[in-house]
């Protein structure tokens, strides 16, 4: 994962200020130049974190959505409303033909 921060850095009459519009906790201040970026490293931390958990939720949520089926339930979802005469003329075995359907050779009988 890549995670770019803009950081600008300015030094004030009470030690130093920092400002990154890219974190939650966009402005620090610390009367020292490490204090600053203590605080900086903590707050990227946080931030990563955070995105880390999104991520993870998200690919939770895509296994667990309604939409993500396996074949076979999206197959009987199909097949659930064709008639007996409709379902006598499926081919019994999906790839029984796959010659004809692939290159356009003649159906074997």
């Amino acid at each position: 994962m890549s995670y770019r921060v803009s950081i600008q850095l300015e030094q004030t009459e009470d030690g130093y200020s920092a400002y990154s519009p890219e974190l939650a906790v966009g402005k620090f201040q610390g009367s020292s130049v490490d204090r600053v970026f203590d605080d900086l490293k903590e707050a990227v931390k946080l931030d990563l974190k955070k995105l880390e958990e999104k991520a993870n939720n998200s690919l939770e949520e895509k296994a667990n959505n309604s939409s993500a089926h396996s074949i076979l339930k999206l197959f009987e979802d199909v097949v659930k409303d064709m008639t007996e005469e409709e379902l006598s003329q499926l081919p019994t075995d999906g790839a029984e033909q796959h010659d004809h359907y692939i290159y356009g050779t003649p159906k074997r009988t």
